[in-house]
Parts: structure tokens; sequence; C-alpha cells
């Protein structure tokens, strides 16, 4: 009996909900800098750099990158996620004992989209009325850049249509993917 009962409280254990700081890494700030308010230790944080730093060197934060820090109510750490680059991220997690760390791929949600109109002036402003940006554009202009004098041969008049995958991340639109027709 006594062991059911604490199988049972193992499992309707629930975490109390988690609060998120981003926190844009500044010139000369090091992770020590970041760290210090979520009750951490100096020796604390450091044991954090080593049990991490198999997966990845947390001595190579760079300015200008973002560090979501996942804290308890009472402002423990919890987890933290840093961006490596615009494909990857770090995911350290505070476990029984060293810390837990890997990489994980940033979760973008892929759309497609199909713009089409008639060119007035020239192809960026005729993108740009299609509430798309520049860069779907010149985009474009690269994929024909061998077939296509974008300065001599396009004329009032003439016609497009792009099909293309537009990038979001948490809802955001974060930039354009491939062309899949024009």
């Amino acid at each position: 009996e006594e062991e059911k009962d604490a199988a049972q409280q193992e499992v309707s254990y629930v975490l109390p909900p988690l609060e998120e700081k981003k926190e844009v890494i500044r010139r000369g700030m090091t992770l020590t800098d970041i760290l210090k308010p979520y009750n951490l230790s100096t020796a604390e944080i450091h044991a954090l750099i080593k049990d991490v730093k198999p997966v990845y060197d947390l001595a190579k934060i760079r300015a200008g990158q973002e560090l979501r820090i996942f804290s308890s109510p009472q402002g423990d750490l919890f987890s933290l996620e840093y961006d490596i680059d615009e494909e990857n991220y770090l995911h350290v997690q505070k476990k029984e004992g060293p810390y837990g760390a890997e990489i994980k791929k940033t979760p973008y949600d892929i759309r497609v989209k199909a713009i089409w109109g008639i060119i007035e002036e020239n192809l960026i402003f005729a993108v740009r009325d299609k509430n798309e940006g520049v860069i779907l554009a010149l985009n474009l202009v690269e994929l024909f850049a061998w077939d296509i004098d974008f300065y001599a041969d396009l004329r009032r008049g003439d016609s497009f249509k792009i099909i293309f995958e537009k990038k979001y991340l948490n809802g955001e639109f974060v930039g354009y993917e491939n062309i899949l027709a024009a």
C-alpha cells in the first residue's frame, strides 16, 4: 500500500508555472552576470558551464544573441535556452545532479504563399504592393539572374507570379525560405 501511495504522489506532482525572461546579451556580459539573480552561487554557475561544455561551450555566448531563462516563481533557475544560430538553440535544464544539455532545432513554421501582379514601375515596388518584403524580390532577381536582365528586360504591364515559403517563429514572420515556383 505504501509503495502504491508513493507512486501516486510522484505521478500527481506538477511543476509550478515557470516564468520566462528574455535577456539580450550585451558586450562584456558573462553568464555569471546573467545568472546571478537566479539564486545561483558562482560555484553553481561554474558547475553549470562545466556540465554543459561537452555539448556547447557557454564561454562562446555572443553579444546580441538572446538567452531565454525559465525560473520558478521564487526566482530559482529551472532551464535556459540560447540561440546558437538561426537554425539551432541550446537547451539546458536543471536535473538531479548535473545539468542536462542538448542542441535542438529551432521550431519554425513554414507556410507556402503565392502572390501575383502587374509591374507598373519595377519588380521591387510590385512585390511590396503585395505586402511582401524587398528580400523576396531580390531572391527572385537572384534566381533568374542568368535569364532576365531585370533592369533592361522588364516592361510596364509585365506580370509575375511567385509561390514561396515564409518562415514563422511563435506566430511571427522571421524570413523567407525557398521560392518554389516563379
